[in-house]
């Protein structure tokens, strides 16, 4: 597999050094896929301030699940 490169480049560095290669790793990407691959990585791993919808069971409105919900009595059967 060809990614296996950057795997073993990481292996042989120490903390630090990987760090220095994923901020030459973002010199060499454009703008948009590191865009993608930012609302990816919060989606996939559920990161606070990622908007992220659930349904109220009670009242089946959705909210952002990273703020309280309280069901409008409005909206109740």
């Amino acid at each position: 597999m060809r990614k296996e490169v950057i795997y073993n480049l990481l292996k042989q560095l120490d903390e630090d050094g990987s760090h220095t290669v994923l901020m030459e790793l973002i010199q060499w990407l454009d703008a948009d896929t590191i865009e993608l691959f930012t609302d990816d990585f919060c989606r996939l791993h559920n990161m606070l301030g990622y908007e992220d919808h659930e349904l109220c069971m009670d009242c089946q409105e959705t909210y952002d699940m990273n703020e309280e919900h309280a069901c409008d009595a409005s909206s109740r059967s």
